[in-house]
């Protein structure tokens, strides 16, 4: 597996392992949830994943103290995208992940997202 937190070529690790995966990044309130919903009604085999609720679930202080350790956040969410796909591995060929905009705020997440 990649090491998402160092991001030593964490791309490799989603190019290699997912057919396909599209992040829906950008603001609260511009429809990435709608706009993920609609396209898995649409799509065989898909799945629409909104980190931010998986966070919440999982690690509700990371996601409510976010704006004070960013880095500790997107811990948690590259952590919680690793988990995804060892769930969902097989069984959907087009994954959809709602990612938001707090997960650009560290340099690793990134240069995550430009690989």
């Amino acid at each position: 597996m990649a090491n998402i937190e160092g991001c030593e070529s964490p791309h490799s690790y989603f190019a290699y392992e997912m057919a396909i995966c599209v992040f829906l990044i950008g603001p609260s309130g511009v429809g990435k949830t709608t706009f993920g919903e609609e396209a898995v009604k649409k799509l065989e085999a898909a799945a629409f994943i909104d980190l931010d609720e998986q966070i919440k679930r999982k690690d509700p202080t990371a996601f409510s103290t976010a704006h004070l350790d960013w880095g500790k956040f997107w811990n948690v969410a590259a952590a919680y995208m690793v988990e995804i796909e060892e769930k969902v591995a097989g069984s959907v060929s087009i994954k959809i992940i709602d990612v938001g905009a707090g997960c650009l705020q560290t340099d690793n997440a990134s240069a995550f997202f430009k690989n």
